[in-house]
C-alpha cells in the first residue's frame, strides 16, 4: 500500500488546452524520502482524429514522463497508445525522491493524432527512511 499518491489532472481534450511541453501542471515538493513503485496513466478517451473504426488507429502515443528535481524518474516513460484509455508503470530508475525535491509532470509528446481527454497521472511512493544522511 502506497504511504503518498501524487496526482495529475489535466481537464479536456490536450490538444484543445495549450498543453505543451514541460511542467505542465502542479509542482510537489516532497515532505519525506519515497521510492516509486507505480505509476498510472489514464485517460477518459484516446482521440483518434479523424478516425472512424480500430483499423484506422494508429500506433502514435502520448508520452508521459514525471521528473524529480529536473530528472526523470523513469527507465522507459509511460505511453499511452490510440485507442487505449490506461496504462501502468513501474519500470523507474533505481533513485529515491529526497525530501524536498520537486516533482514535476510533463508530456513529452501530444501526436496531432491522438489528443487524449481528461488525463489523469497517479504516482504511487512508499516511504524510504533508508538514505544517508
Amino acid at each position: 500500500m502506497a504511504d503518498r499518491i501524487l496526482t495529475w489532472y489535466i481537464p479536456g481534450v490536450l490538444s484543445e488546452t495549450g498543453v505543451q511541453g514541460t511542467n505542465v501542471s502542479t509542482e510537489v515538493v516532497l515532505d519525506g524520502n519515497y521510492t516509486p513503485d507505480v505509476c498510472q496513466v489514464r485517460s477518459k478517451d484516446s482521440v483518434q482524429g479523424g478516425a472512424t473504426s480500430p483499423s484506422d488507429l494508429t500506433p502514435e502515443s502520448l508520452d508521459i514522463d514525471i521528473n524529480d528535481d529536473g530528472t526523470s524518474i523513469f527507465r522507459q516513460v509511460p505511453r499511452l497508445l490510440s485507442g487505449t484509455g490506461r496504462v501502468e508503470s513501474s519500470a523507474f530508475t533505481d533513485g529515491v525522491l529526497e525530501d524536498g525535491s520537486i516533482v514535476t509532470l510533463d508530456i513529452d509528446r501530444i501526436p496531432n493524432e491522438i489528443s487524449g481527454k481528461d488525463l489523469t497521472v497517479h504516482l504511487e511512493l512508499s516511504a524510504n527512511d533508508d538514505t544517508n544522511e
